[in-house]
């Protein structure tokens, strides 16, 4: 994912006051206490000698109130492809066609709930697909040192999808031992990637057209330091047009679907569909399916007077943070860079950056405040607050003039535009 457009803060100030203490961890680091040593005998005059122990310099509070709106909502069925991509990004993970997995939401039988989708994404936990219920599009080879073919998708569903034991020296090393790859990936004569891969890390494959072929073949090669590619482990063929359901994670050998993206038609029955701009500075709409979500949350943060008689406080700098709840992943920070220099009162609304979030997840977010009393510019003052960001699964996301894309009642308009010819010569992002 590129952050290059996000003002990233490396690390949190360690000196600022955190809240109260409650039922739930706080976001903010933990303050330093620094205990004093007691002196050896009481004594009832004051030492005359100056102290050595350090002390702690708090600022005051700012005397602002701080008050968080947010919004989080996405599709439950996000993860699906709805265009056809140009651009997909992949996880090389290791391992033989054994890893090949597919999970999708199971059928309800019986049927309890008939008012509602089945299989229903919003309610359902997703299982791995047995064989027979596999896209009979996508295959899966691996060869031996011999340049044989030594294992392959059926042979594995001949066993049940049960013998994950990696026939030695069959197919590319696993994950679990540190080795580099040579990839291809074509589709038809068209070269999507060709380069050298780190297990456990992610290449793209990109089209100079508008969209992908149906069909897209990676080849998995050892890779020969000052040479390149040396003999073949894996070939993989996947289905990559929408016409087969095809979702993020979705893993073909050894490579799994992280992201991809596609053009579309900006409108406003189509929230997902998001206008950016290439590098040459041409707009165009394009839909961004990821583990990730860039827009997934909006966020508004605003500062005012708590009291009649607050001094007037001139805003430094103004943070957010975001943890994961279950503390599953890292804390990322993002500023509110528009709050630079502005003086509440009056009050001021603040909306960060860029907000990148997990769908699946839900957050505490803080905010920090730093900036100085008006009336004494050489005295600081900081200010933190936190509350919970909970993301809402909906079967239709919202959007400004319904029906909604995803609504049974939407209907695209007439003519194939999900990938006009208008965005041929496009730059991506």
């Amino acid at each position: 994912m590129d952050l290059s457009d996000v003002d990233i803060i490396a690390c949190a100030p360690t000196n600022l006051p955190t809240k109260s203490p409650t039922e739930k961890p706080s976001v903010f680091p933990t303050e330093e206490v620094i205990t004093l040593a007691p002196s050896q005998e009481p004594t009832s005059t004051p030492s005359q000698a100056p102290s050595s122990a350090p002390s702690i310099f708090e600022p005051p509070d700012c005397g602002l109130d701080m008050d968080f709106s947010t919004n989080c909502v996405f599709s439950c069925d996000f993860d699906n492809c709805v265009e056809r991509a140009y651009r997909m990004e992949m996880r090389y993970g290791g391992g033989g066609c054994y890893n090949t997995n597919f999970r999708r939401c199971p059928l309800r039988n019986p049927d309890n709930t008939p008012d509602l989708p089945n299989p229903d994404p919003c309610t359902c936990t997703k299982e791995e697909l047995p064989c027979d219920q596999w896209n009979n599009k996508n295959t899966c080879e691996d060869f031996s040192s011999g340049g044989a073919v030594c294992n392959d998708v059926t042979r594995f569903c001949a066993n049940g999808q049960k013998d994950t034991d990696p026939t030695p020296g069959c197919g590319p090393p696993s994950s679990f031992d540190n080795h580099t790859v040579f990839i291809e990936a074509f589709g038809n004569d068209e070269l999507y990637f060709s380069g050298p891969v780190q297990v456990n890390s992610t290449w793209e494959a990109t089209t100079s057209g508008e969209k992908v072929e149906a069909n897209t073949d990676i080849w998995t090669y050892e890779y020969i330091e000052g040479i390149g590619k040396g003999r073949l482990l894996q070939h993989v063929v996947f289905h990559s047009s929408c016409s087969q359901e095809l979702y993020l994670t979705d893993q073909f050998g050894a490579q799994q679907l992280i992201e991809f993206d596609s053009f579309c038609d900006v409108g406003c029955n189509d929230p997902g569909c998001k206008e950016v701009i290439g590098p040459n500075g041409v707009r165009f709409g394009r839909r961004r399916i990821s583990l990730f979500k860039e827009d997934l949350a909006t966020l508004e943060l605003s500062l005012s007077a708590n009291s009649a008689d607050v001094q007037r406080v001139k805003l430094d700098q103004v943070l957010g943070l975001f943890t994961p709840t279950d503390f599953s992943g890292g804390t990322q920070f993002v500023n509110f860079s528009s709050a630079i220099g502005v003086v509440v009162p009056p009050s001021v609304t603040l909306t960060p950056d860029e907000i990148i979030l997990s769908p699946d997840l839900n957050y505490t977010m803080g905010a920090i405040v730093a900036g100085r009393l008006n009336n004494d510019p050489n005295t600081p003052c900081q200010q933190v607050d936190q509350t919970e960001l909970i993301c809402e699964r909906v079967r239709v996301v919202p959007c400004d003039c319904p029906p909604c894309q995803g609504d049974p009642a939407f209907a695209p308009p007439e003519g194939d535009k999900k990938a006009s010819e208008k965005n041929k010569d496009k730059k991506r992002t």
